[in-house]
């Protein structure tokens, strides 16, 4: 028999959780009720299986440009993807797909949306025929697991007609800081950290509105630690560990040992199944060579029976007097840098699905009608006829591409 202070143990327990579940359930109804951003998160959205939080859904954040110090907004679109328009799986069902995979080189955070390279490649696409949607799965601070994992996770994915994976040199140090996938000694991927799940709890706690009132909350704590931490004096990396340095440091310097044999082993062993995958849903992917320097001594990395696009190989091959491709105060592709690496993809995949060849002065015409369209922060410099918009023509390329620009509370 339970004694008295036992029962009254229990009854405080269960009307304490009791309370706790009726305090969710009303936050959950009120921001069902009042925070509507929430419900394409709830409906399109599955959580991660990755290291860091992916950013939320419909969600705008504010960032800089890193050489003029111009503020723009980072607007995610509802899938949490840094796109310029909504994604719904149901929809555009004649266009071909291209999905972008990759970390901050992909994303482009240091830019106005306009600019990235995805954008941009997608306006040349379409100029050509109109049937294409190219779309932007990048996030910083992933490696070739985590963009692996994204192909994994999203559904539209499975809809992909191209892949590009574009790979840096950093990636390698992700696989060994992030412990997300292993290889067993038949070579084959072991799921360490976050296994492929659709179980159903995760099912329901992805349907919720609370899981992504959580998740704002966390991330903007995170942010105000960090400036917190910065007006202190304190340089903050919160990927970076001591083991890592010295891993890339080794890596950098081709001072290979088994840590990073088995790191690379890892590397292609992702690639090799992402690519197995990707050809069995007709979707064939292409690694996208971007090494931190002007050389190509990591070429040897990727399979050889992948297809790869070396851009640095390109760009010394195609401009002599090679242009400033990154900015002065940021590693990061440049404006410059992202519509060269467009139009490089461009001509790619113009081969790849056999679209009329279009020849350099049509390129530049088109990429000058799109620049025109936006503000004059950066523009090309090209030596071509200067053929002025349409209001109706320069309203559509900005409704597009840069639509997102306000997300409503």
């Amino acid at each position: 028999m339970l004694g008295k202070r036992s029962k009254d143990l229990i009854s405080n327990i269960l009307l304490m959780l009791v309370s706790i579940f009726i305090s969710l359930l009303i936050l959950e109804i009120g921001l069902r009720l009042f925070f509507p951003r929430y419900q394409s998160a709830a409906r399109f959205y599955q959580m991660p299986y990755g290291v860091y939080p992916r950013h939320r859904p419909s969600s705008l954040e504010i960032d800089y440009h890193p050489d003029t110090g111009i503020k723009h907004p980072v607007v995610y679109n509802n899938l949490g993807l840094r796109q310029s328009w909504n994604i719904y799986p149901e929809s555009d069902k004649g266009r071909l797909r291209i999905g972008v995979f990759g970390d901050s080189f992909v994303e482009n955070r240091q830019l106005s949306i306009e600019y990235g390279f995805v954008n941009v490649l997608d306006y040349l696409l379409n100029s050509n025929e109109n049937k294409f949607e190219v779309i932007n799965f990048g996030n910083s601070g992933y490696g070739t697991d985590d963009s692996y994992l994204n192909f994994l996770q999203y559904p539209i994915a499975k809809d992909l007609s191209f892949s590009f994976y574009v790979f840096c040199n950093n990636d390698i140090g992700d696989i060994y800081q992030h412990h997300l996938i292993s290889i067993d000694k038949n070579g084959d991927l072991i799921f360490i950290r976050h296994q492929q799940d659709n179980s159903l709890w995760k099912k329901c706690v992805s349907k919720l509105y609370l899981t992504y009132f959580l998740l704002d909350v966390k991330i903007r704590f995170i942010n105000w630690y960090k400036n917190v931490l910065m007006m202190c004096g304190m340089n903050v990396d919160f990927r970076h560990s001591v083991g890592r340095i010295y891993f890339e440091s080794d890596f950098y310097d081709m001072h290979f040992n088994d840590e990073i044999d088995h790191v690379i082993r890892i590397y292609r062993a992702i690639l090799q199944k992402w690519s197995k995958q990707s050809a069995a849903r007709h979707s064939p992917l292409t690694v996208v060579l971007l090494p931190f320097h002007l050389d190509t001594k990591l070429e040897f990395l990727t399979p050889n029976n992948i297809d790869r696009l070396n851009l640095y190989a390109l760009l010394k091959r195609t401009y002599p007097d090679t242009p400033r491709i990154r900015f002065y105060h940021d590693g990061h592709w440049n404006e410059t840098g992202n519509m060269i690496a467009a139009i490089f993809l461009y001509r790619y995949l113009e081969a790849k699905f056999d679209l009329p060849h279009r020849d350099d002065h049509w390129v530049k015409q088109r990429l000058f009608e799109y620049y025109s369209a936006f503000d004059k922060e950066w523009f090309p410099d090209f030596n071509v006829e200067e053929i002025p918009l349409s209001e109706v023509k320069e309203e559509a390329i900005r409704s597009k591409y840069r639509s997102l620009s306000v997300v409503k509370k």
